[in-house]
């Protein structure tokens, strides 16, 4: 009865790169919602009669909208750098570019997932950081939040230990160098460090637990970072 209700459209290209499996749900609807380009922008704001400024929040130098928040603003380009650095993913500097980039991407399925996981990362937290400004007064340097994203991502990769350690070796490996806790964990893509030729006799349980302990003291800066 559902699908007899629905209308027959043709399956969009993007659905991959905008619905990843083990992508981050939240991250996914928002990725989702600038694709279509549905977010509240200042632009579509203006639009509709609102007497808003039509300024950018993050770089006060343009007027905000879908394609200069997420790829001509300057707070954006910072947090990209950072970023693309850790994940070797260079994207286009527009959104339809840098999305059929990701379409086509040619790299190995850990290599994407993590391509895709940070880039709908930074969607998230550079729109999440609009919003602080903008409702509640709160500003972040793009270091403050590639902090957050590097913790979420991190966290994220943590969960494929124990469920997909074993299609994601080097996914997983990545959980420990994305922000350099310790050069012990250095392993980001293209290297040879894997998670299960460093730690192949010791279990996923043991190595969460280490890892959250080596976490902990880096936060409280008796591990260097």
């Amino acid at each position: 009865m559902y699908l007899s209700l629905l209308d027959s459209h043709p399956r969009v290209q993007w659905s991959t790169a905008v619905w990843p499996l083990g992508g981050i749900p939240r991250h996914s609807f928002l990725c989702w919602l600038v694709t279509l380009d549905c977010c509240p922008t200042r632009d579509r704001m203006i639009k509709w009669g609102l007497n808003v400024s039509p300024t950018c929040l993050l770089c006060n130098t343009a007027n905000e909208s879908r394609d200069h928040l997420f790829f001509q603003c300057d707070f954006w380009d910072r947090l990209l750098a950072l970023v693309t650095r850790r994940c070797g993913f260079l994207g286009d500097q527009s959104w339809n570019g840098c999305l059929n980039n990701l379409i086509t991407y040619q790299g190995t399925n850990c290599q994407r997932k993590l391509c895709l996981l940070a880039w709908q990362a930074c969607i998230y937290f550079i729109w999440s950081e609009r919003n602080n400004r903008l409702h509640r007064n709160i500003y972040r340097t793009h270091d403050a939040v590639f902090s957050l994203l590097d913790s979420t991502i991190r966290n994220m990769i943590a969960t494929y230990i124990g469920t997909q350690g074993q299609a994601y070796p080097l996914l997983c490996s990545v959980c420990g160098s994305l922000k350099g806790i310790n050069p012990s964990f250095h392993a980001i893509i293209g290297s040879r460090c894997f998670l299960s030729d460093r730690y192949g006799n010791i279990s996923s349980t043991l190595f969460v637990l280490g890892f959250s302990f080596l976490q902990g003291l880096s936060n409280l800066g008796l591990w260097p970072h």
